[in-house]
């Protein structure tokens, strides 16, 4: 049986149109169940910061971090551990 997991993403994410939907493409080809995405400002208006929770089959985990890293629009990305902190 495969097993899913759920993980939580932070990305740092130039704030310009088409953005969202360039995420959430991703999203859709990775095959990612979204349990939560939220979008809000920074301090810095060039850049937004997109959260989100997803489950993913655990032997998938990786490519998927490394896809979002390739991505031109994400500026950084910050992992959260599976009990609230950051990696």
């Amino acid at each position: 049986m495969r097993e899913e997991r759920e993980y939580t993403l932070t990305l740092l994410v130039d704030n310009n149109m088409g953005v969202l939907t360039r995420i959430t493409t991703q999203i859709r080809r990775e095959g990612l169940n979204i349990k939560r995405l939220v979008v809000e400002e920074t301090e810095n208006p060039e850049i937004s910061k997109l959260t989100m929770t997803f489950l993913c089959l655990r032997g998938f985990y990786g490519d998927v971090i490394k896809r979002f890293s390739q991505m031109s629009c994400v500026r950084e990305l910050t992992e959260e551990t599976p009990g609230g902190g950051q990696q």
